[in-house]
């Protein structure tokens, strides 16, 4: 048997709903569907706040660009007219590495378009022996060089570019000028996609949830 302090939870139901709602309030499935929408937008914006800025670097690309110097001028860079440009990863994952000091370094695949025409896919290597440090690069199959920087941060086997621009020389050691070499990040990561996304649904939930007609009431 039911005892009277026991409620059905049909009744309890009804009670809280008088509670919050006008008598005879009834929500519109549109209200519905907005409160729910809000309640996992924010969920959703929280996980993007707590992880949002070490995925966006992970998952961000770079865009590189090399500009030879002309060598009628040594000390003096005047820029040939010539840029080499590719993409890669910020955070990349190297195809081969050295961790051996003096030789730390790293190298990447990644497809080299010059002065606009697509020159395939080079390896390129960042530090490594040709400056004997962790500074400068080298595309051998294009014969570009530099020695500059050092222009990426962490161990060899898990890098990540800085952004800036560069000088190269030819060496290590005091000596004509190769190239400028630029580094800037050219794409958004994917979670601050996400969360623009995320932002502009919040929004749009909040302007139906104002704008909503109030509930009709039960006949």
């Amino acid at each position: 048997m039911r005892t009277i302090t026991e409620r059905p939870a049909q009744l309890q139901a009804a009670m809280s709903q008088s509670r919050h709602s006008p008598p005879g309030y009834q929500p519109r499935s549109g209200e519905q569907w907005n409160r729910k929408t809000l309640s996992v937008a924010s969920f959703a914006l929280a996980l993007v706040a707590l992880w949002g800025p070490n995925a966006a670097k992970a998952d961000a690309i770079d865009t590189f660009v090399y500009q030879p110097c002309s060598a009628a001028s040594p000390y003096t860079c005047v820029l040939t007219g010539d840029t080499y440009t590719w993409e890669a990863p910020s955070s990349p994952t190297p195809v081969s590495y050295s961790s051996v000091i003096p030789n730390l370094g790293f190298t990447i695949d990644a497809t080299v378009t010059f002065d606009g025409t697509l020159s395939g896919s080079e390896a390129i290597t960042f530090g490594g022996d040709y400056c004997g440090d962790p500074a400068g690069f080298n595309i051998p199959t294009l014969g570009l060089y530099g020695c500059g920087g050092p222009f990426w941060t962490g161990s060899p086997s898990s890098p990540s570019f800085v952004t800036g621009t560069f000088t190269q020389s030819l060496s290590d050691v005091p000596s004509p000028v190769a190239g400028i070499l630029t580094i800037y990040t050219s794409e958004p990561g994917t979670f601050l996609l996400l969360g623009s996304a995320l932002l502009t649904l919040l929004g749009y939930s909040l302007s139906r949830s104002r704008t909503a007609a109030p509930g009709k009431p039960l006949s």
